[in-house]
């Protein structure tokens, strides 16, 4: 006796997906989640800083008690004891640490919440050339 076609489906699993409709769910599902995550908190946030003769130290102990920044680094790497004045209004994070950190041997990287600070690479300086005359 011959099994239906309706018997046949029933013995196999109900949601059998080919690879190719798999890949493309996951690269829509990426897709999405990519747009969403474009709404950057970093540059939502305006920090006011006033403070004058001030260590980085404290510096840092204010943007993190005042937002939801949290720094992250190693003490050997960043100069904490550098006094410095800053006058900012309303300015974004970026703006901020630009400012810190530019004349300074530390660099930063903001990943949402959290600034990664480590120590600036010195470039290298080319030999001079002198030219014939």
């Amino acid at each position: 006796m011959k099994n239906s076609p309706n018997e046949q489906r029933l013995k196999k699993p109900l949601f059998i997906i080919s690879l190719k409709y798999k890949l493309v769910l996951l690269l829509m599902a990426v897709t999405v989640f990519r747009l969403y995550a474009k709404d950057n908190y970093a540059q939502k946030i305006q920090i006011t800083l006033e403070v004058s003769n001030t260590s980085v130290g404290r510096i840092i102990d204010r943007i993190e008690s005042t937002t939801d920044f949290h720094f992250v680094y190693k003490t050997k790497d960043v100069d904490l004891d550098r006094k410095l004045s800053l006058h900012v209004q309303d300015e974004n994070i970026q703006t901020v640490l630009e400012r810190m950190f530019k004349s300074s041997l530390t660099a930063y990287k903001v990943k949402g919440t959290h600034i990664i600070l480590k120590k600036r690479l010195a470039k290298p300086q080319l030999p001079e050339v002198k030219g014939a005359s």
